[in-house]
This record gives structure tokens, C-alpha cells and sequence, in this order.
């Protein structure tokens, strides 16, 4: 079926036309956008996490790529061609040359081309103009991949009857291998890898993270939309959502005066009850002052009500 083919990789090219403008500008946004304390701040308490989750991720796929052995490929050898150079690994990691780079596809150097810059972007003061017009390149680019992904079920189609239509008998268990592998493979990613590190590194278990990721996949699925969970800086809140970094903030978000002055919120789906830390002693002194006040004294914390604090008096 020769015929599906071009419309198969039709599809896939014009993905692939928007994937380094989005890239980029979302590094030199995200980067050039916070203060050199906001970065060092976001790199000392996420290094050690983005660097095990990055081993992790790598890993699994180093072991995916060599679960199945690949199929050599004949060879024809010309004594009169001159030798071939090869490819080093720092031409794919250090971006010497950044169109030669996106021209070759070296992921990893336009990724280092575009951090660099960006946080050499954080020192400079007149940059919002700059930063406006990044911003402009994320959304037109997610932008074209709304009008392409409409395309899906042709492509999808297409690239399908080309495979069954000139596929061998013989490759079929091989396909099926495959698929089982790869299927396997994401599923163990991404319900036991990364819960997994997550939870290596953060004060909850297994089961808590997914509880507290169950609301947001719950949304995105009522919706039929894709769920990205997006770092940041949790005192630029108000602003993040103003310029359109994501679109949904959720879970400890909790309505203040100013923040529905410029926010639009949702009915509330939990309400936590404040609680008010005190000495044993003062408890009596807080309960005159608010009568609603209910003073509990938890087992095994010593002389105070509600929580222990230590006597900084």
C-alpha cells in the first residue's frame, strides 16, 4: 500500500515542525524568565529529583532499545569511499554549531544551546518584551498542534494500512514482541518507575501520590484533554496562570481575597479546617479571645495543644 505511506509521514513531519520552536521557547521562557535567587532556589530543591528522574527514565529506555535485537543490516563495501567520521557524542551534546545541530536532529545540543541562553537571559532587567514574544511562539506552536493532531485518525489510518499492507508474515511475531515489550515497558515507567522516585524523595507513599494526582486525571480526562504537570515557584502562583504557563491550579490552592480579585476559581470540592499551635498554658488565653476555638491536646505531645512546638521564648 504505497499509497499511505506519504500521508503517514506527512503527518509526522508537520508534528515535528513545531516540536524545537515550542523547545525553545519554553527553556528560554522558563529560564529567563525567574531571578538568579529563583533559579538557584528551584535548582537546590529539584537537582537531585530531575537527576535520578532523568537515570530512571534513561535506563528504562536503554533497556527497552535492547530487549529486542535488532536486525543487521547487509552492507556494501567500497574500497574507493572514503572513510566515514562518525558522529562523537559532544557533537550531539555541546551545541557548537545550532543550525547545524537542528539540521542533524542532535536533541541534547539545542536543549544545552537553549538552557545556556536562558539563564544567561536571567541577569538582564528590560527582557519582558523578549519574553512576551516567547510566549507568542508556545502558543502558536501548540496552536498548529491542535489543528494537526485534528488530522490523527487519517494519519493514524494511513501509517496502519501501509504497515499491513506491506508487512511479511515472518515479521509479525516480531511486531508483536515489540508491542508487547514496548506496552510493558511504558506501563512499568509510568505507574512504578516514577511514583516510585517520586516517592524516594518526597514525605508520601506510593498510594498517597496517585490519590493526590487522582483529581487532575479525573479533570483532564472530563475534559479529553493531555495532562502535564508543570514546576514552579509556588509565590508566582497569580502570575504564572495570568501568563498562561499552565492552565489549572489545583490541590492546596486555596481562595484568598486577592486572589479572586484577579482568578477565576471553582466551587471548592475540599474544605480543610484551620488549626491554631499553642502552649498548654496559653490554650485558656486563645480560647477567651476566640470562643470557637476548641483546644485538643494530641497523645504523647508533651505540654501543648494541638501540634508541639519547641519553646522559643
Amino acid at each position: 500500500m504505497p499509497v499511505f505511506k506519504p500521508v503517514g509521514s506527512a503527518y509526522v513531519m508537520l508534528l515535528q515542525s513545531v516540536v524545537y520552536p515550542y523547545v525553545i521557547a519554553s527553556l528560554l521562557y522558563g529560564l529567563g524568565r525567574m531571578s538568579f535567587d529563583q533559579a538557584v532556589l528551584l535548582f537546590r530543591k529539584g537537582c537531585y529529583f530531575y537527576l535520578l528522574l532523568w537515570v530512571g527514565i534513561f535506563g528504562c529506555i536503554y533497556l527497552l532499545a535492547h530487549s529486542i535485537p535488532g536486525t543487521p543490516v547487509a552492507t556494501a563495501i567500497d574500497a574507493s569511499a572514503p572513510p566515514e567520521s562518525g558522529t562523537s557524542l559532544l557533537n550531539i551534546i555541546l551545541p557548537a554549531n545550532f543550525f547545524s545541530d537542528m539540521t542533524n536532529n542532535y536533541v541534547p545540543a539545542v536543549v544545552v544551546f537553549a538552557i545556556l541562553y536562558g539563564i544567561a537571559i536571567e541577569k538582564y532587567e528590560n527582557k519582558q518584551g523578549f519574553l512576551d514574544n516567547l510566549v507568542l511562539v508556545k502558543n502558536a506552536s501548540v496552536t498548529i498542534w491542535n489543528w494537526i493532531v485534528r488530522l490523527a485518525p487519517i494519519a493514524v489510518f494511513a501509517m496502519f494500512a501501509h504497515v499491513a499492507g506491506t508487512i511479511h508474515l515472518q515479521e509479525l511475531t516480531t511486531l508483536v514482541v515489540y508491542l508487547v515489550v514496548f506496552l510493558g515497558g511504558t506501563l512499568f515507567l509510568a505507574f512504578y518507575t516514577l511514583p516510585a522516585l517520586i516517592s524516594s524523595l518526597a514525605p508520601a507513599r506510593y498510594r498517597e501520590i496517585f490519590s493526590y494526582l487522582q483529581g487532575a486525571y479525573e479533570l483532564a480526562k472530563s475534559l479529553n484533554v493531555r495532562l502535564v504537570f508543570v514546576p514552579f515557584v509556588f509565590s508566582d502562583l497569580v502570575s504564572e496562570l495570568q501568563q498562561a504557563r499552565f492552565d489549572i491550579a489545583m490541590s492546596g490552592t486555596y481562595m484568598t481575597t486577592s486572589r479572586l480579585k484577579v482568578l477565576g476559581v471553582s466551587k471548592p470540592y475540599y474544605q480543610s479546617e484551620m488549626g491554631l499551635m499553642v502552649r498548654s498554658e496559653e490554650a485558656a488565653k486563645f480560647a477567651e479571645l476566640h470562643p470557637g476555638f476548641t483546644a485538643i491536646k494530641p497523645k504523647g505531645m508533651g505540654g501543648c495543644h494541638d501540634l508541639c512546638l519547641p519553646d522559643t521564648t
